[in-house]
This record gives C-alpha cells, sequence and structure tokens, in this order.
C-alpha cells in the first residue's frame, strides 16, 4: 500500500499482480509518497500491511477514503494462480531461509503436481482487497496486470500526478512472463473445479477483460 497526501491518491497492491513495480516507481519518483502507512482520524500512524486490503483501509481512515484516487490491479485469475504454484516449486536454495516448513511445502508442490495443487492450495481472492462491504467494487480505479504499464498511465493522465512526465521513462519488471496455459486447462473436469474455486476473481476479471474499470 503507497499512498500521497499531496497527490490524493492510494494504492491497494493485490498480491502477485505486479504491485512491486507500481510500489517501487511510486516511492522512487513521488517524494510525497508514503508506503505502508496510513494516518487515522486523531492523526495517529499505523502502520499497515503491504497488502492490507480496501476495507481494512476504510476500518482506520473512514470516510477520508473519498479524498483519495484509489486504484488496484486485478491479474489473469488462471496465470495468477500458476505463478503462485511456480512460486511454490521454486529453487530450493531460494527457500533455504524460510527453513523446513517451505522445504516441505516445495517438495509436496512438486510431488503432486499442479492440478492437484491448484485444487488444495489455500488462498485469498483478489477480489477481497478491492471490494467493499457491499460486494461492490470499492476502487475507484482497477487496472489489468497484462496491461500494467499503459493502465497505471491511463490513471496518472486521468488524475494528473505531478510525476506524470517521469511514466514515459518507467521500466517493468513482471515476476512472470505471460503464460500459455491451456495445456494446464485442457481436460473439462479439472477447468470446471478450477473454475469453482476461482468463481469471484473470474466474475469481476471478466468485466475488466477488455477495458480498465473507471467508477463512474
Amino acid at each position: 500500500m503507497t499512498l500521497s497526501d499531496k497527490n490524493k491518491y492510494l494504492f491497494i497492491a493485490v498480491p502477485k499482480t505486479g504491485s512491486s513495480s507500481i510500489n517501487r516507481f511510486l516511492v522512487d519518483n513521488d517524494k510525497s509518497s508514503i508506503k505502508n502507512t496510513l494516518i487515522a482520524a486523531d492523526g495517529t500512524s499505523i502502520h499497515t500491511d503491504t497488502h492490507i486490503n480496501y476495507q481494512e483501509t476504510v476500518a482506520v481512515i473512514g470516510s477520508r477514503i473519498n479524498d483519495y484516487a484509489t486504484f488496484a490491479f486485478l491479474r489473469d485469475p488462471y496465470e495468477k494462480l500458476f505463478s503462485y504454484y511456480r512460486y511454490s516449486i521454486r529453487p530450493k536454495e531460494k527457500w533455504v531461509k524460510y527453513g523446513l516448513k517451505a522445504k516441505i511445502v516445495r517438495n509436496v508442490s512438486t510431488l503432486i503436481g499442479f492440478k492437484m495443487w491448484a485444487l488444495i492450495f489455500p488462498f485469498k481472492p483478489s477480489v477481497n482487497f478491492i471490494l467493499d462491504e457491499q460486494g461492490n467494487i470499492g476502487v475507484k480505479y482497477l487496472g489489468r496486470t497484462e496491461h500494467l504499464q499503459s493502465d497505471f498511465i491511463d490513471i496518472c493522465k486521468l488524475e494528473n500526478f505531478d510525476f506524470l512526465e517521469l511514466t514515459g521513462t518507467m521500466k517493468w519488471m513482471r515476476a512472470t512472463k505471460p503464460m500459455d496455459l491451456s495445456h494446464h486447462l485442457s481436460a473439462p473436469w479439472f477447468k470446471k473445479l478450477i473454475d469453482r474455486r476461482l468463481k469471484k476473481d473470474l466474475d469481476v476479471y471478466n468485466k475488466i477483460r477488455e477495458k480498465m474499470y473507471i467508477r463512474s
């Protein structure tokens, strides 16, 4: 989560959606940005988790959420799920600092393979990070990870942020390259089960697949 009282934006960082790249750009190029800190109504500074969600943010700052241009990104749910799997089975030298539990997760994930892993792995739907209490999209702008740079630049233009000209020099990094998952989804039984698991994310993502969401 990154915000600026000067530029009046608040970025909700949904995990595995390119949020690190957005946070990095904001912190490096906007001196007014503050990362992982919210100011409560009584003026108290509250340290937050990097991936604090929209409803948790509202619980801290209340109606002042409407003073900010809130934005977030969603990633294709299938691609995000496979990205999580690749993270789980990453080379063992990258797991060393995480201890025995991480080693067990890696070994089990590798053993059972993607399909079984995808059906049992516990994860939070991405939309849990961006919905309000009524179940509607809470953020003002909801971009797509597959169009991370262009959607972010469009948000900057619409809000006329004072670092807009710097977006032209951005160098983006994605955790994974675009994936062709057709061979994983070709089995009808698996596609049916995984669609059921991803229903909440698919319902929202399919609405923005072709165009970034902008609250009217």
